[in-house]
């Protein structure tokens, strides 16, 4: 009933998706960046008010930051291009979008980071890492559906290889033997659904909110079902162990997922923008690659 259920939900999102969803028409930079206005012949040159949101993600996160933080937000910054980040947002939402960024915002301090503290206390990092590895060897076949789906055979091929590699010499992928290998250093390996969606045309529909699952788009939204069901773990018919397995990989990822969320938000003047234009700009740089 529940896989039905969840059926059911993918093939509606995505038929709303494809025929009610297009991107918004793109606008000025000024949209999201305080730019200068043009000088009048004989005046002085005179900044120009900045836009609505009053924020963009360089200048909230430029400074305040400490050394670790930066690298994090690192990440997001080398994916960045001149037309994803002056594109504009479409985020009709923004009610209903700023109360959950505020629910997830207090129990991703006040609940989830000390529980995963607790955790790194007690783990060794040896221990975390086998446990990413190994569930990230596992989830194969979303990331090699995805990149066939996208065109992007050879990457297909890089993943199949590495996955043989991880699960035979890799004790069943808990050590990550193939990442030593230059091609599988060169491949992105996070391909997903949403990126498929993108790279087939889809417009990211509006900018959403999800509890606990945080930032997101009606596109991604769609994505994320379709990822559900190319996940190994949901054909695993020994519950509850595929339910437990799945929670425990997420809880061990938090880690790179906080210390990313505080160097996006801790710095910036409105936090609520701040993370709205990095998730976009993110997933727009990723779908371009």
């Amino acid at each position: 009933m529940l896989r039905a259920l969840l059926s059911l939900f993918f093939c509606c999102a995505l038929l709303y998706g494809c025929a009610g969803q297009t991107d918004p028409v793109p606008a000025s930079p000024a949209a999201y960046a305080e730019v200068p206005s043009t000088p009048e012949p004989a005046a002085p040159v005179a900044p120009a008010a900045p836009a609505e949101s009053g924020v963009s993600v360089a200048a909230s996160t430029s400074s305040g930051l400490t050394d670790g933080d930066a690298d994090d937000y690192d990440d997001f910054v080398d994916f960045f291009d001149d037309d994803a980040a002056f594109t504009p947002l479409h985020d009709p939402f923004e009610g209903w979008n700023r109360f959950w960024f505020g629910f997830n915002d207090v129990a991703l301090r006040h609940v989830f980071k000390p529980l995963y503290k607790g955790w790194e206390f007690i783990t060794p990092q040896e221990v975390r890492s086998g446990i990413s590895n190994f569930f990230h060897n596992l989830t194969m076949p979303i990331r090699v559906i995805n990149c066939l789906l996208q065109g992007k055979f050879n990457d297909a091929g890089v993943e199949v290889g590495a996955f043989i590699i991880n699960t035979v010499v890799g004790f069943g992928g808990l050590i990550d033997v193939a990442s030593r290998h230059e091609e599988v250093q060169a491949l992105d390996r996070t391909e997903d659904f949403g990126q498929t969606l993108g790279a087939w045309g889809m417009g990211e529909g509006p900018y959403l909110i999800w509890p606990l699952l945080g930032p997101s788009n009606l596109r991604d939204t769609v994505g994320l079902a379709g990822d559900f069901f190319m996940n190994p773990l949901f054909y695993m018919d020994i519950d509850p162990y595929p339910t437990i397995g799945a929670g425990v990989n997420i809880f061990n990822s938090m880690g790179d997922r906080i210390s990313t969320y505080e160097a996006i938000t801790d710095a910036a003047i409105e936090p609520y923008f701040a993370l709205r234009d990095a998730y976009t700009q993110y997933r727009r740089a990723r779908i371009k690659q």
